[in-house]
């Protein structure tokens, strides 16, 4: 949380392998930030916006090219 208000940063790497797409692997990361639309101790819905970066293995792409993020979280504790 940044200075005790609903926005925050966020941070996420990725690896994916896939034998039939046109890559073999790739590996992804992003950094950006959120906002709390509501936020209690059993229900928080967030979304967030970031930017970053992706690059394929075992494919014809050989450059890191540029991602762009835009996401929706939602967590409901239903019990404890």
């Amino acid at each position: 949380t940044i200075a005790n208000s609903k926005w925050f940063w966020f941070a996420d790497a990725r690896y994916d392998f896939d034998e039939w797409k046109s890559w073999t692997h790739r590996i992804n990361g992003h950094v950006g930030v959120g906002y709390h639309i509501f936020k209690t101790p059993e229900f928080d819905w967030s979304v967030r916006a970031g930017i970053g970066a992706a690059k394929e293995f075992g494919s014809d792409r050989n450059d890191i090219y540029p991602e762009a993020l835009i996401g929706t979280d939602l967590e409901w504790r239903i019990t404890e």
